[in-house]
């Protein structure tokens, strides 16, 4: 369901090709890797708008917030959890 409201959130601009999913690091929450094909503003910050975008707009995940990764994460990696 996840992966079908980011793709959805998506505008054109952000040239999202790949989205993955898996349970994150704690109870209720997820952690995403977001691929993008674009030479934009840096990927992470793409990805964190996107995942900022798909939760405004989803009264399912109202009550959910994202985070960016580390810093030190080798993919592009944003966590969205419950508060």
């Amino acid at each position: 369901m996840l992966v079908s409201l980011l793709r959805a959130a998506a505008l054109p601009s952000d040239q999202l090709e790949h989205v993955r999913a898996r349970p994150g690091p704690h109870p209720g929450s997820l952690d995403l890797a977001l691929f993008h094909r674009h030479a934009g503003p840096r990927p992470p910050e793409a990805s964190l708008r996107l995942a900022e975008r798909a939760l405004a707009a989803s009264p399912r995940l109202t009550g959910w917030t994202a985070e960016p990764a580390s810093p030190q994460s080798p993919v592009d990696l944003d966590t969205l959890h419950e508060r």
